[in-house]
This record gives structure tokens, sequence and C-alpha cells, in this order.
């Protein structure tokens, strides 16, 4: 026969609860994450497929982020 738990028993139970729930939750964020950034390539692949050299490079100067200084 087991009597009730003492208050430090139970805040060490809780914790352990909050400290599962949380670890599979950024587990599970992350493996959204990756799916969607996994996703999103693939999409972007399958819309934009250049074929040739000069669609490759008119691509890299269309996704060019810092303006070239004069």
């Amino acid at each position: 026969m087991t009597g009730p738990k003492s208050p430090s028993e139970q805040d060490e139970q809780q914790g352990k609860k909050w400290y599962e729930r949380t670890r599979y939750q950024i587990l599970l964020f992350s493996v959204w994450i990756t799916l969607m950034g996994f996703a999103l390539w693939v999409i972007l692949d399958l819309y934009i497929d250049p074929q040739t050299s000069a669609q490759k490079k008119d691509l890299v100067q269309a996704l060019e982020v810092w303006p070239k200084s004069p």
C-alpha cells in the first residue's frame, strides 16, 4: 500500500513530464521545418528549372542580393 506522494516527488514527476513533452514538441517542430524546407526546394526546382547556361546566369543575377558597387 502506497500513500500519497510528497510534494517534492510530485514536482519531480511533473518536471519529467514537462521535459518529455517539450522534447517531443521540439523534435516535431524540427521535422516539420525540415520537411517544409525540402518541399520548398522541390517546388522551386520544378518551377524554376534553367536549362541553358544563359538561363542559369539570368537566375543567378535575379537572385543576387547585394548590389554591385559602381
